[in-house]
């Protein structure tokens, strides 16, 4: 090797991660515009290798985020569950209530009994959406928007 370039890649931490080199069998001089060049080379080697270390921390991040998404969609699950259960049993005991009152004439109690099947039907229909967006929910960097990317290529 009788020639020899290099620009050092020292990453923002102050660490040397390496150099980007030219080297040759034959004696050469660099001129302005090679050198400056050879540090953009540098420069841009440095900054892929710091994105793919901030593409490898954001996965990671992203798998943790998908195992607590994960862990959450099983609780909204069993909560819901959990709730759909005594919500039934009110809303049959609130009907059967309802039926005995119609049969026996008092018909003051049909508002009463009629405000807690609206509610317990309330409730019912929101444990569903619950548990619908519990299983249609996307991931982190799951939703996806097609958009034009304009091309300019340079001859």
């Amino acid at each position: 090797m009788v020639f020899y370039a290099g620009v050092p890649l020292v990453n923002p931490d102050g660490y040397a991660l390496g150099s980007i080199c030219v080297i040759g069998n034959e004696k050469k001089q660099l001129n302005d515009s090679q050198i400056r060049a050879l540090k953009i080379l540098g420069r841009q080697a440095l900054q892929l290798i710091e994105l793919r270390k901030k593409v490898y921390e954001y996965e990671e991040v992203n798998k943790a985020l998908e195992e607590s998404n994960g862990l959450v969609r099983k609780f909204a699950e069993r909560v819901a569950h959990d709730i759909k259960n005594p919500l039934g049993n009110i809303m049959l005991t609130a009907q059967a209530l309802r039926s005995k009152a119609e049969k026996a004439g008092h018909d003051g109690y049909y508002r009463f009994i009629d405000i807690s099947l609206n509610s317990a039907k309330k409730l019912v229909d929101y444990v569903n959406e619950l548990l619908r967006d519990t299983k249609t929910s996307t991931g982190v960097g799951e939703e996806k928007e097609v958009f034009p990317l304009p091309i300019y290529w340079k001859k």
